[in-house]
This record gives structure tokens, sequence and C-alpha cells, in this order.
């Protein structure tokens, strides 16, 4: 005859097996806990990641379709071959860059085949110039919104930190012959820095900027120079513009000097862009501190990223001052190489 189990056995049975449950239900809880702040933070970064991404692929566009030409003397002989563009890139602190007040970190404008146009006929060439560009501002959406919206909805104005992209349709380029001095930019001769740079400024603002994600607050763009055996570190490489700034035209308007002559009518070889996001909960908060909205909320981070030498202490820097602020942030970042080809 055989013997059931003890009321003993039974007992250690049943507290073996709700130990076994209780562990299981934790895993479970901790690993649904760890999908939704996985989901939560996509979901709130998503404008902010759509935009990087955006960025990246239409940077890596850019062109300035070099060809060689003569180098004259000053009697208008030639001497030798030089490297010539009608285009110009640049890429920089956004102060020293843009005329509008309210732009922070850095901008960057380049011109590229991103068929955009506002005439229909010309929709199927998709291989079309357009200026392009972006720079972070601190400003109201109540320009941006539909007319319809405005007229029939009293919004309040919201002030947040934003990614604005220019994007001119091919027929309204003007770097061809620019605005006032109907020269190109090869015929400006003793002209200054704003000069050189009114083919973008003279359409910020205008219809052809927009906001592309909010909650922006740094865009940083470290251009490097070409990578060889002696010249593989990266800040080795981003001595090429060591103030961030890179204009294939400095040597018009700034000094003569190695660093010039490198960036004269030539590329960079590649750009490590970093994008920091905090999320709409943070800047609510921000919101709610600064008694003037008006005003950017001071961050405590305008000075980093000057010298790109430091760009690592200075992200370093950054991250602290977002954590002791306690806010929800996201940074992006990705080295993108120019596919330009005939970049020289």
């Amino acid at each position: 005859m055989k013997k059931g189990f003890t009321l003993i056995e039974i007992l250690i049975s049943v507290a073996i097996l709700s130990v076994i449950l209780l562990l299981s239900f934790n895993m479970i809880s901790n690993t649904e806990e760890v999908i939704r702040k996985t989901s939560k933070e996509v979901e709130t970064f998503t404008e902010a990641r759509n935009a990087f991404y955006q960025i990246q692929k239409q940077v890596e566009q850019a062109l300035l379709n070099i060809y060689w030409d003569y180098e004259r003397s000053e009697e208008g002989y030639p001497i030798s071959f030089e490297r010539k563009s009608d285009l110009h890139f640049v890429s920089g602190p956004a102060k020293e860059i843009l005329e509008i007040e309210e732009a922070y970190f850095h901008s960057i404008f380049f011109v590229a085949p991103l068929g955009y146009t506002e005439d229909k006929k010309l929709n199927n060439l998709k291989n079309l110039l357009n200026v392009g560009g972006y720079y972070i501002s601190y400003q109201d959406d109540l320009n941006f919104l539909p007319e319809f919206l405005k007229s029939k909805f009293n919004f309040p104005k919201k002030y947040r930190y934003r990614l604005m992209e220019l994007r001119l349709p091919a027929e309204k380029m003007t770097i061809y012959d620019i605005q006032e001095t109907n020269k190109t930019l090869n015929e400006l001769e003793n002209a200054n820095k704003e000069e050189y740079y009114r083919w973008f400024n003279n359409s910020i603002p205008s219809k052809h900027t927009k906001i592309i994600a909010n909650n922006i607050i740094a865009l940083i763009l470290m251009p490097l120079s070409n990578t060889t055996e002696e010249n593989f570190d990266e800040i080795e490489r981003a001595k090429i513009a060591p103030e961030y700034l890179y204009d294939t035209r400095e040597f018009q308007w700034g000094e003569d000097n190695e660093r010039t002559r490198k960036t004269k009518n030539r590329l960079p070889s590649s750009i490590r862009i970093t994008l920091v996001a905090i999320s709409e909960d943070s800047a609510l908060r921000l919101a709610k501190q600064n008694p003037n909205s008006e005003q950017p909320i001071n961050l405590e981070i305008s000075e980093l990223f000057q010298y790109s030498d430091e760009y690592q202490e200075d992200l370093f820097i950054l991250k602290k001052k977002l954590n002791d602020k306690n806010l929800d942030y996201k940074i992006f970042t990705a080295t993108i190489g120019i596919k330009d080809l005939n970049k020289g």
C-alpha cells in the first residue's frame, strides 16, 4: 500500500512554490517597468531623434562643386592652379554667424542637392541645389501656427528652445548673386564677414525657416580633418577648427594662415554632431521657475563648447549641470562623413 505525502512535505512544497511564484512575479514586474521606461523615453525624444537623423542626412550631402582654375599674379598672369568654388560652407558659433540675437551654441549652413522647389513644374528635378541650415533659437511658436488656428483660438505664448531649419527652394537661392551687392562670392573684395553670410542671413527669419524639434537646448558641431597615420586622434583632427568655426571662405575675410589655406574651398572630411534635448515635462518645470518667460532660461551652460579640444570636458560639465537641475535629457551624437566626392 502506497503512502501519501505528509503534511510537512506538503507545506514545504507550497512554500517553495510560493517563493518561485514571487520571484517570477518580481522578474515580470521589473521587466515591465524597464519596457515602460524605455518606451516612454523613446516616445519623449522621438521628435529630437528624427531631427538628429535629418541633420545627418542633409549635412552629409553638402557640396562645393570644386573646380581647378588659374591662380593669377597681381598683374593678372597665371602662375599656378588653385582649388575654386562658387559655393560656400560654414559652421560654428551661432553668435558669430547669425545676425539674430536669439541664437545659441552652434549653427551650420550649406548647399546640397535636396531637390526642394516651390515650382510644381520642377518637382521631378530631384537634384536641384538648395540652401540648408540649422540653428537653435529661443522663441514662442505662435508665428509657426497655421493662420486658421491663430484666428479661431487664443493660444498662449509658449517659449521654448527650438531647433530651427532653413531650407530655401532652388528658385530662391541667392548664393550665385548676393542681394544688395549683385556680386558672386568670388567677386566680393575687401568685404567683411557679414557680406559673405548674406546668402543665408537674408532669409532668417522668413517663411523658409521652420521648427523641426522643440526643447533642443544645444547643437554642437565639431568639424574634423582627414584621418592619417600621423593625425588619427580626434583632438588632433579637431584642430582644423580650434574654436569650432569652419568657413570655406575665411581665406577671403580672415587672416592668411595655414588653417585658412587648408579650409579654402574645401569641406571638412567629417563632422561630429551633438544634439541635446530635454523632455517637455522638464521644460514646463523650467518655465514655471522663469518669471519672465520671454527671456531665455539660464541653464548655466552657455559658456561651454567654445574650444574643440575641450569637447569631452564640456560634455561632462553639461551632463553634471543638467543632472544637478534634475532635468530629463537625452544626448545624441554621431560623426558623419561628407559625401561630396569632389570636395578637393
